[in-house]
């Protein structure tokens, strides 16, 4: 099970550091199991970056595409 720590140092190690942006599109099941779940996750990121950097999720929510609509 991934702790807090365990994921900032897995995001350092990718190269992630303090003021960065970072554009993330991840399904969270695929993460495995982390101690404390979503929120742990994201407060790690939020902690590794700063008040400096910048975290953008897209939200694909496929609710609102239909045939005369489709596109997010």
């Amino acid at each position: 099970m991934y702790r807090k720590e365990d994921i900032i140092r897995d995001l350092r190690n990718l190269g992630i550091e303090t003021g960065d942006m970072v554009l993330m599109h991840s399904s969270f099941k695929a993460l495995g199991q982390i101690e404390g779940g979503a929120k742990t996750f994201f407060d790690a990121f939020m902690e590794l970056l700063g008040e400096e950097g910048t975290l953008i999720i897209p939200t694909l929510s496929f609710a609102t595409v239909t045939a005369q609509a489709p596109l997010f």
